[in-house]
């Protein structure tokens, strides 16, 4: 990891995996900032791990399917706590318009690692809040 990423997700970036940050979410229930910073952190992960090497809009969907997982599971650990979800809601949304604005249906969308970068640009941007 960066420097960078430990700035933006403070200690939400040293971890590897969805299941470290949902620990991180649900042991600090008293930080919404460490919860906030975590959130993003874990629609990061998720997004990023959505994404190999198809070049379809199919592999670009499924950058959103797994960003729509992990967001049921972020937002059910944090028991829908309004910080934790204004974080997934908005990365998801930010995601879904981005794949929609991009797309001519049947010739052109974007790449599954342009998605995954729209959700970086907006996860740094809401772990900042």
């Amino acid at each position: 990891m960066s420097v960078d990423s430990q700035q933006a997700f403070g200690a939400a970036g040293n971890c590897t995996s969805l299941p470290e940050l949902l620990d991180m979410i649900w042991n600090n229930p008293g930080s919404p900032q460490i919860r906030r910073r975590a959130a993003a952190f874990a629609m990061l992960l998720s997004a990023r791990q959505a994404v190999g090497q198809g070049k379809s809009f199919h592999d670009a969907r499924a950058v959103l399917d797994n960003l729509a997982r992990a967001k049921a599971e972020i937002d059910i650990k944090a028991w829908h706590s309004r910080e934790v979800v204004a974080v997934t809601a908005g990365i998801l949304q930010v995601a879904q318009q981005y794949l929609d604005e991009q797309t001519i249906p049947c010739t052109e969308w974007p790449m599954p690692d342009e998605v995954a970068g729209i959700v970086e640009r907006e996860a740094r941007r809401l772990a900042r809040c």
